[in-house]
């Protein structure tokens, strides 16, 4: 039998994980990404903290109309966004993952 693609390659398999948007997953940081899927009023400063230098975050955000935005780690301190399009999704509900 032949190995899974991934193992035969060598590739690192990623892990998707469902958590409350709010405080992300800090004990597993930091991520080279995240990917949002539901519309978040503001980028989710929380989540910032999480990524590594380098690491991106795609995130709709607005209210009834969301802008993709893909946030990169720059530094330290430092991001920069970018704007790709403008899209609906679901509405982040607070408290509704355990």
């Amino acid at each position: 039998m032949d190995e899974p693609l991934p193992i035969a390659s060598g590739q690192t398999i990623s892990q998707v994980t469902t958590v409350a948007l709010q405080t992300g997953l800090p004990r597993w940081a930091p991520f080279n990404g995240i990917l949002i899927t539901c519309g978040a009023p503001k980028i989710p400063e929380e989540l910032l903290g999480q990524l590594v230098t380098g690491g991106r975050m795609v995130v709709p955000v607005g209210e009834k109309l969301q802008e993709m935005v893909v946030v990169e780690k720059t530094g330290e301190t430092a991001y920069t966004t970018t704007g790709e399009g403008f899209f609906r999704f679901v509405p982040m509900l607070k408290g509704t993952v355990e």
